[in-house]
Order: C-alpha cells, then sequence, then structure tokens
C-alpha cells in the first residue's frame, strides 16, 4: 500500500497541548505562574469566588498561546476587565521576556488603549509565535492529513477536530472556519478505509447526514471491530491452550453463575439483550467479514480445507535431539581419526606408486634414446667410409662373429 504524503500540522490532533504552571514549559524553561481571584458571578460583589492560578507565557507552541489568550478572556471575565487600560495592565502581568517585548513595541503605534488596539498588538505577538502561512496549513491538515489514534475513541476524535476548527479564529490572517460540510467530510477520512466503505453501503455522507447518523454508525462500526478482535483473540488463546503451548499456573474455582442484568456496549444497560446478542453489532460484524472476503477471496476457501491445511504437516515437527555419552563421543573421535589416518595413507601410497613408475618409464626412456643413437652413429660410420679398397689392403676385414658380436649387444 502506497502511503500518502500528508500535510505537516500547526497543531497536531494528539497529542493535545497543556501546561503545568509549576512545570517546565515545551523548551525546558520553568514557567511562572500568577495566583488570581475570580468571581463566579460578575458584577455582584457578593458573589462567591476561586482562586487560579495563570501561565505567564515568555515562550510556547501555537496551541499554548491560544490556550493562554483563552485564559485571558477568563481573566477579563472572572474580574470584571472591561476598559481597555485595564486589559492592557493585566496582558502586561501576564506576558514576558520577548512576546512582552513585542505586545509593547506595537501598542507604541497605536493611538489609544482600546480592547481592540489591545488584540491587536496580541496578534503582532502571534505573528512571532505562527509559522508563515500557518492558517492555510492546517486548513490543509485537517482537510487531508489526519489519522485515528489508537488512544482515542471516535467520538473523542470528534471533540477534538471541532476544537481544531474552532482554534482557527486565534491564527493570524484568519478568514473564518471550516464550513459544516467539510468537517465531516475531514471526520470521515479520519475513520479506517472499512469503515469508509460501510458508509458508501449505507449511504452516510458530509452532505445529507447529519452528524448524529455519521458519529452513530461510526461508533456502531467501532464497537463491532473491537468485538471482532476480542473474538479472534479469545479463539486464539483458546487453540494455544488446546495445543498445549500456553496453560494456566493453576485451575480458575469454579464459581456459581449470578444473575446479571442484560447490558449492551452499543444500546447500554436496561436492554433485554446482551453485546453478543444485539443484532446491530452481528450486522456490522458480518458486513466486516464479507467486505474482508470481498477483498481476500482465496484467505476465505472451504471451512474443511482451511481445518486441514491448520493441521502441522510431519515434517513441521521438531525432531528430538539425539543425545551421547563422554565414551561413546570419545569412540567416534577415535573412529574419525583413524578413518582420516587410513585414507591419507592410501592417498599417499596411491601419489608415490605413481611417481616410482613415471620415474622407471622415464630410465627406460633414456636407454633406449642412447642404444638408438648408438646404433645411428655406426651405420652412419658404415655408409661414410668409402675406403673399402684401403681396408682390404691393411686386411681389416669384418667377420661374421663381428656383426654377430655387435647385434647381441643391441638386443
Amino acid at each position: 500500500m502506497q502511503a500518502k504524503m500528508l500535510a505537516k500540522p500547526i497543531i497536531p490532533l494528539w497529542p493535545r497541548a497543556t501546561w503545568v504552571p509549576d512545570k517546565e514549559n515545551s523548551v525546558g524553561e520553568k514557567t511562572r505562574s500568577l495566583k488570581l481571584t475570580l468571581s463566579t458571578e460578575p458584577g455582584n460583589v457578593n458573589g462567591k469566588t476561586l482562586t487560579k492560578s495563570f501561565k505567564i507565557f515568555r515562550n510556547g507552541t501555537p496551541e499554548e498561546w491560544i490556550l493562554w489568550r483563552m485564559d485571558l478572556e477568563e481573566i477579563c471575565v472572572g474580574m470584571s476587565i472591561v476598559s481597555g487600560s485595564n486589559r492592557n495592565r493585566m496582558v502586561r502581568q501576564l506576558l514576558s521576556d520577548e512576546p512582552l517585548k513585542e505586545f509593547e513595541r506595537k501598542l507604541a503605534t497605536l493611538t489609544s488603549e482600546t480592547n481592540a488596539n489591545c488584540n491587536i498588538a496580541l496578534d503582532a505577538v502571534a505573528l512571532q509565535i505562527f509559522p508563515n502561512n500557518a492558517y492555510a496549513k492546517e486548513k490543509k491538515y485537517l482537510r487531508q492529513g489526519m489519522w485515528k489514534p489508537k488512544v482515542l475513541s471516535i467520538r473523542n476524535v470528534y471533540t477534538r477536530i471541532c476544537e481544531l476548527n474552532q482554534q482557527l479564529i486565534s491564527y493570524p490572517h484568519q478568514s473564518g472556519l471550516l464550513p459544516d460540510d467539510e468537517m465531516k467530510s475531514a471526520f470521515i477520512n479520519i475513520c479506517l478505509p472499512d469503515w469508509q466503505q460501510e458508509f458508501l453501503k449505507t449511504g452516510i455522507n458530509e452532505y445529507s447526514s447529519t452528524w448524529e447518523d455519521i458519529l452513530t454508525n461510526a461508533e456502531a462500526l467501532e464497537t463491532a471491530e473491537a468485538a471482532v478482535v476480542e473474538m479472534t483473540t479469545t479463539k486464539d488463546d483458546k487453540r494455544e491452550y488446546e495445543e498445549g503451548e500456553i496453560a494456566p499456573a493453576t485451575k480458575p474455582s469454579p464459581k456459581k453463575k449470578a444473575k446479571a442484568s442484560y447490558f449492551c456496549k452499543m444500546h447500554g444497560a436496561g436492554q433485554n439483550h446482551n453485546t453478543d446478542t444485539c443484532k446491530v453489532i452481528l450486522a456490522q460484524i458480518e458486513r466486516l467479514k464479507q467486505t474482508k472476503r470481498d477483498r481476500n477471496p482465496s484467505s476465505f476457501g472451504n471451512t474443511s480445507n482451511n481445518q486441514q491445511s491448520a493441521k502441522p504437516a510431519w515434517s513441521d515437527k521438531k525432531r528430538p535431539a539425539t543425545s551421547y555419552s563422554t565414551e561413546q563421543m570419545k569412540t567416534i573421535v577415535r573412529m574419525t581419526k583413524k578413518k582420516v589416518a587410513e585414507d591419507a595413507k592410501t592417498k599417499y601410497d596411491a601419489l608415490l606408486s605413481e611417481e616410482l613408475n613415471a620415474i622407471d618409464m622415464n630410465q627406460d626412456a633414456i636407454d633406449h634414446d642412447d642404444k638408438m643413437h648408438t646404433m645411428e652413429l655406426f651405420v652412419n660410420n658404415l655408409i661414410d667410409d668409402d675406403d673399402t679398397s684401403a681396408m682390404e689392403e691393411e686386411g681389416d676385414e669384418i667377420t661374421e662373429a663381428d656383426i654377430q658380436e655387435l647385434t647381441s649387444s643391441f638386443a
């Protein structure tokens, strides 16, 4: 499966940015806090009050800045801060370092201290915290770049994307929230591909379906998926127990079955059925199985064939290792050494015999060459000796006995 390119988020779906005033911030700097007393009934002098700690912002992520802006609005409401000058004084108490310097610089360029000018100065601080084109990047991430985290339920995912959409109004150079149909489309894209196919089959879409219809079907699919995983895990544990791979330390003590009220994970308590007999969940499970069967029909063959193929072949079984005693190992070593010595001796004798035969053959060839050379010299002397008359005059005749003696020497 080819992985799609995802847009880098300015504020991710998960995890959500939080801070504790007494702990360190995201860059390792210890944060400072300010305790303030807020009224639960603004405008009522005798109303109840509460004391709360608020962060003094000096550095952080874009989401931490948005959360700080929300704290500022809560302080202004709880302390009945209405005028722009009072609001600016409170901002100066809650900002520090570079953000405070930027706020003062921008505020000095404005003619008066009003709430609108205070917000303009805060937007100038936000420009230093948010990257370029942050609003466009976050909208692209909401439309096509999100995946459902395992730690969040489908209902929590819905709550989180609504929060991310609401945070868009705090971005610099923003132009509003995402419309409702785009939010529904983003939510459907977060779901698993199998769920999206079920949405198509049941007619769930971002245009004609309400949020309640989408969430109801998504939660039903989530419950069915969890039931399939639970059933598969239970069957695997049972199979492993039967094959002896996992054995319990102690057998569970038998208990009497108590009468329990019906409970369904989808419809809740007080029903006339349990989760395993819920028709809605069973129908969703069957649809998921049919979808997987249509995608990969080869893995859903005949049941008997699957059972036969699941049986391990005789060749898969591990053969027990052969064990030998010390004396047997010593005997095997001695036999091995003796066999190696005999093989080496046999090979050496064969090589020696071949070398001796070669030497004899070479000696015979040398003797034969010497005899042939002597015969050749004798014949040449007979042919080249033309002075036969001188030999007859001197009486040097070759007798028959000399020829036989010479011939016998070449035999």
